[in-house]
C-alpha cells in the first residue's frame, strides 16, 4: 500500500490518527557549492503535515516530507529541521548541511614530468613502460602515441598513485587534446572518453 492509500484510510476514518513518530529522519550532508541536497523524513501517525525550517525559520512552501535544495551556496549551510504534526500532536527532527567550496586537490601539467603541483610530491605520477606498444613521453605535454605498429600490446601510460579518488563526491577532469596525425581510413574521434577506476 502506498503513502496515498494509507493517507486516504486515515482521512476517511478507517484508521485513527496517533501521535506522529519519525521513523527515518533527514541525514546530515556535506555538499560542494553549486550542487544539490535532498532531505527527507519518513513518519507514521496519520493525517500528517510537514513544515521544514532553516536555522529555526520556516521555509515558505516547504510542506512535503522531502526538501530539495539546488545550486547551493555557502550561505545555505546550517540546520534544516522538519516538524511533523497532526491533530494529536507533533514531533521534529533535524540535520546539518555543510556547504564547502570546490578545491583543486591535484594538478598535473606534464611540462617535464608527472609531478602534482597542487597535492605535492607524494601524489606524483610515473610513466609506465609499454608492453608491446609505444612509449609515453612528457615534454611540454603528455604524448600517448598508442600502438603505432598496430596489433596488440599495451602502450606506455602515466600511472597516478592509488587513493587519489578516495572519498571524492565529484571530480572534474580538464584536458586539452591535439591530434598529431591520422591515416587515410581512420576518422579522428569527436570527443575524448576518460575512464577512471
Amino acid at each position: 500500500m502506498g503513502n496515498n492509500e494509507v493517507s486516504a484510510l486515515y482521512h476517511n476514518g478507517v484508521f485513527q490518527p496517533t501521535m506522529p513518530i519519525v521513523v527515518q529522519g533527514p541525514a546530515s550532508q556535506t555538499i560542494f557549492v553549486g550542487e544539490s541536497a535532498v532531505f527527507s523524513a519518513v513518519a507514521m501517525g496519520g493525517n500528517l503535515s510537514y513544515q521544514w525550517s532553516f536555522d529555526a525559520t520556516p521555509i515558505t512552501g516547504a510542506t512535503n516530507n522531502t526538501l530539495t535544495l539546488t545550486n547551493l551556496s555557502l550561505a545555505d549551510a546550517g540546520t534544516y529541521s522538519v516538524v511533523v504534526s497532526n491533530t494529536i500532536g507533533s514531533t521534529n527532527c533535524s540535520a546539518t548541511l555543510r556547504v564547502v567550496p570546490a578545491v583543486l586537490l591535484h594538478r598535473y601539467s606534464f611540462v617535464s614530468d608527472a609531478s602534482d603541483s597542487a597535492g605535492g610530491p607524494s601524489w606524483n605520477g610515473a610513466i609506465v613502460a609499454p608492453e608491446g606498444g609505444s612509449a609515453a613521453t612528457i615534454a611540454n605535454g603528455l604524448f600517448l602515441p598508442g600502438n603505432a605498429g598496430g596489433g596488440f600490446g599495451i602502450s606506455g601510460y602515466v600511472s597516478l598513485p592509488s587513493g587519489i579518488l578516495t572519498s571524492t563526491a565529484s571530480i572534474t577532469v580538464e584536458c586539452w587534446v591535439s591530434q598529431n596525425q591520422y591515416k587515410c581510413c581512420w576518422q579522428p574521434p569527436i570527443g575524448l572518453s576518460l575512464v577512471l577506476q
